[in-house]
C-alpha cells in the first residue's frame, strides 16, 4: 500500500528535520494525495504527485489524466502502472547497465541535504547503492559522485550546489574584463 510503511504507520512525505533524533512530519501522502486532488481534481494542481504523474504515468483517458501508480482513494499499488514508472527511473536503468553506472561516477554530482524535506536523501541513497552494485567489480570506474550536505534541506543543497557554477561565470566574466 502506498500510503502505508511496512509497519502499517502511515508513509511520510513531507517533513522538517530539527535535530537527527526529531523531525516534524507535516504530510503524510495520504494526505499529499488529498491536497493535491482537492486544490484541482483533474490532475492539476501543480503539487507532487500531480507532477509525478504528469512526468511518468500511461494515458488514462482522452483528457490526458495521467493514471497514479496507486489508487489514489485507499492506496492499494497498481502493479502495471508502477512496472510503467519502473521503466523510466535511473535506480531501475543503472541496475545491470554497467555504462550508465560508469558515466554516472565519471560525469555526475548528485547535492543532497540529509534533511531534505521530501526524503530525496532515501531515493539519493538507493541510487548510490545501485551503482555500487553494478560496478561491484570494476571499483576503479567509481568516483565521489554523490555529495552529501550534512544539516542542509532542499533550499540550502541547492544553493551549496550551485557555488561552483558561480565561479565558473565569475571567472568568464573575469576573462572578458566585465568583472567590475
Amino acid at each position: 500500500n502506498a500510503f502505508l510503511d511496512s509497519d502499517d504507520s502511515q508513509r511520510p512525505a513531507f517533513r522538517t528535520v530539527l535535530s537527527q533524533e526529531r523531525e516534524i512530519v507535516h504530510l503524510d501522502v495520504k494526505d499529499e494525495i488529498l491536497l493535491s486532488t482537492t486544490i484541482s481534481a483533474d490532475g492539476r494542481s501543480g503539487q507532487k504527485w500531480d507532477a509525478l504523474r504528469a512526468a511518468f504515468g500511461s494515458l488514462q483517458t482522452k483528457r490526458n489524466l495521467a493514471r497514479w501508480p496507486f489508487d489514489p482513494t485507499t492506496g492499494r499499488r497498481r502493479p502495471g502502472e508502477i512496472m510503467h514508472w519502473m521503466t523510466m527511473d535511473l535506480t531501475e536503468k543503472v541496475r545491470g547497465d554497467g555504462e550508465l553506472a560508469g558515466r554516472l561516477t565519471k560525469n555526475a554530482r548528485v547535492f543532497v541535504g540529509e534533511n531534505d524535506e521530501r526524503y530525496r536523501n532515501l531515493g539519493v541513497r538507493e541510487l548510490e547503492q545501485a551503482v555500487e552494485r553494478t560496478l561491484a567489480d570494476d571499483v576503479s570506474q567509481t568516483t565521489e559522485w554523490v555529495v552529501r550536505i550534512e544539516g542542509a534541506d532542499r533550499i540550502s543543497a541547492n544553493a551549496i550546489a550551485r557555488l561552483p557554477v558561480h565561479d565558473e561565470i565569475i571567472t568568464v566574466l573575469r576573462s572578458r574584463d566585465l568583472h567590475d
